[in-house]
Parts: C-alpha cells; sequence; structure tokens
C-alpha cells in the first residue's frame, strides 16, 4: 500500500493492493479460525472439486479445457491456462499425501485425490508442474529426517549433498535431454531474454521500484521497453521474486524476504518437534512457492490460492508451536507435592 506514493501508476497500485489487503485478510481469518487438521481437510475439498471440475472439461469440453496452438493438447482445464492448472494441482497432490498418512477415516479417499492430481499435473504439460511435483515427493523424507537426533541429521545431511552433487552432475551432462523432456528450451521459454531486458529497467529505480503493480502496464510503463524488444508479449515477468524486485525494489524483496525465512524456520521448527504428517505441509507448501515463483509470478497477487496459503501458513504456526514446545519441557510437581529433597549423609 505505501508504495502508492511513489507509484508510476497510482490508480493501479491502489486497484491491485484493494485485492491483495482482501486476500490477506481472509488468509487471516482461515489461518486463525481453523485448527490446523480442519484447514487441510477444507484444503482437501476445495481441491477435490478442482480436479473433478478440471477432469470433466478435460474429457468432454475440450474445446476450452485444452489448449491449442503453441500448447496444443495441453490441459488447461477450468483455468485460463495451462500453468495456473499446473499451480493448483500440485499444490493438490501436496494437501492429498498429507491427508493420506494422517489419522482421517477415509485415507482412500485422499489416496484417489492424490493419484488424481497426479495425472492432471503431467495432463498439463507444464514442466514446472512436473519438476515441482518430483521435489516435492523427493523432499518429504528429507524433511522427515529433521525429525531424527541432530547426529543423525548431520548424517542425513550429507548423504543429502552427496546425492544432490550426483545428480547435479548427472543434469549438466544431460542438459539438452533434460529440457527437452521438459519441452523446454535452455533458455526457459524465452524467460532468460525476458529477464535480461528486465535488470536495466530496474537499475533505475532499485530501492523502491515502480511501484505495486506498475511495471507491466501495457505501453503505457516499463513493460513497453521490454515488449519492443521481444517477439512475444509477456504480461509480468515469469519470476515471482524478480517481479517484486521489480515493483517494490530491494527494500520491498528484503523485508518480504525476512517474513519469508522467519516462516521457514518456524516450518523446520514445527516438523522437529512433532511427528504428525500434518506438520510436513507448511515446508512441502514453501517448496511448491518456491519453485513456482522461478519460472512463474505467484507472489503478492491477490485472489490467488499461493497467496492466501502462504499467508495462513506464516500465520497459523506461532501459538501451536509455543505450546508444543512447551510439551517438550518436563511439566512442574504440582505445589502441595513439592518437597525439599532431604541432604545425603556422609556417614
Amino acid at each position: 500500500m505505501a508504495s502508492f506514493f511513489w507509484s508510476i501508476e497510482p490508480a493501479t497500485t491502489q486497484k491491485f493492493a484493494r485485492e491483495l489487503v482482501g486476500t490477506s485478510l481472509f488468509a487471516f481469518y482461515f489461518g486463525t479460525r481453523y485448527t490446523y487438521k480442519e484447514q487441510l481437510r477444507l484444503l482437501g475439498f476445495t481441491f477435490g472439486l478442482v480436479g473433478f471440475f478440471c477432469l470433466i472439461y478435460g474429457f468432454g469440453v475440450r474445446n476450452y479445457g485444452v489448449m491449442s496452438g503453441i500448447h496444443g493438447g495441453a490441459w488447461r482445464g477450468i483455468y485460463r491456462h495451462k500453468n495456473a492448472m499446473a499451480t493448483q494441482v500440485v499444490l493438490a497432490t501436496a494437501v492429498f499425501w498429507v491427508l493420506a498418512h494422517s489419522d482421517i477415516k477415509k485415507r482412500w479417499v485422499a489416496w484417489l485425490g492424490f493419484f488424481l492430481s497426479v495425472f492432471l499435473v503431467f495432463q498439463t504439460k507444464s514442466g514446472g508442474g512436473r519438476v515441482g511435483f518430483l521435489t516435492v515427493m523427493m523432499m518429504v523424507p528429507i524433511l522427515q529426517g529433521l525429525r531424527f537426533r541432530y547426529g543423525m541429521v548431520m548424517y542425513f545431511l550429507i548423504v543429502t549433498v552427496l546425492s544432490g552433487g550426483v545428480a547435479g552432475t548427472l543434469f549438466v551432462d544431460n542438459l539438452d535431454a533434460f529440457f527437452e523432456a521438459l519441452d523446454k528450451s535452455p533458455d526457459l521459454s524465452g524467460r532468460v531474454p525476458l529477464w535480461k531486458l528486465m535488470f536495466p529497467l530496474m537499475a533505475q529505480k532499485p530501492w523502491l521500484g515502480y511501484g505495486f503493480k506498475s511495471f507491466w502496464i501495457s505501453w503505457r510503463g516499463p513493460s513497453a521497453v521490454v515488449w519492443r524488444n521481444l517477439t512475444w508479449r509477456p504480461l509480468y515477468g515469469h519470476n515471482g521474486f524478480i517481479d517484486l524486485t521489480a515493483e517494490l525494489g530491494f527494500l520491498g524483496l528484503g523485508i518480504f524476504l525476512i517474513g519469508f525465512i522467519l516462516t521457514i524456520k518456524r516450518g523446520v521448527s514445527w516438523i522437529h518437534y512433532t511427528r504428525t504428517a500434518e506438520s510436513l505441509w507448511p515446508m512441502m507448501f514453501i517448496t511448491i512457492l518456491i519453485l513456482n515463483n522461478i519460472s512463474e509470478t505467484r507472489l503478492l497477487v491477490g485472489n490467488t490460492m499461493p497467496w492466501l496459503l502462504y499467508v495462513s501458513t506464516s500465520l497459523w504456526p506461532p501459538v501451536e508451536y509455543a505450546d508444543v514446545g512447551r510439551k517438550t519441557e518436563p511439566s512442574p510437581l504440582p505445589q502441595g507435592n513439592q518437597q525439599e529433597e532431604p541432604a545425603q549423609s556422609n556417614r
């Protein structure tokens, strides 16, 4: 909201700021009104409906549910673009995985939702969606390893780093095959040239940026420079962190990262002190959010599920985490039963 005062397009900033504030207020209600298990069950119901209607549109309403042209054959379901659908169904896989490993009565329903969501991820033909799903599933045992004793954690991290090194080596040696499997070009479908054009423009307003949602304003703003030098007309920067910096500068990015790091710290602590499947959800979601914002923009976007879940996830841990922390300490004896231990005699 404060960027209204230096925005190059105050009316646009005000409009999108209202949407963001409204979404954040609902997220605050969602994160404080419902218990953690209730939140996941509500999300499971929501994503179940999303998956059902995307399936109906993919098979039965193909003139809308399946894209044509450059993305021909890729499902978009009830959304406007395949990447939007991929974002939702990857989130759905994480929600249903957690529910399937929790103490709900009908776990088979959660497993059905999980496999339906996996099917939809691959139907979108989104490289980012497939990488996001596979990464989150590989992250699960790593996150579970945080529950070990600290000595075991160190060994676990060593194995993880070594495995990552092997995977990185294989990635470098098979770079072309990797991008071909994801239906991408090595410049990430034109994103790298886009970012190269954005950086000099961002350098003109490095600290405060151009104002919230005031960078991509068609031919009226700095986006016009980008459009003149590309063969396509992007509507956003296809990277959440770059877009955030362009709009709010390094100051805005720094403030956001402080909150982001605190949310990660709480999520890791929650995993360490509990042994429930639900405790994995915050870090699974953060993993998806980071990956989503490498090639898309999902940060500070009102009326969207990723921002709603980020705000609610960053809100719920403090009280419950404090309770968990207290449970790990020995409870004091009732006052009436507290007696001074007799001194030991040396005789």
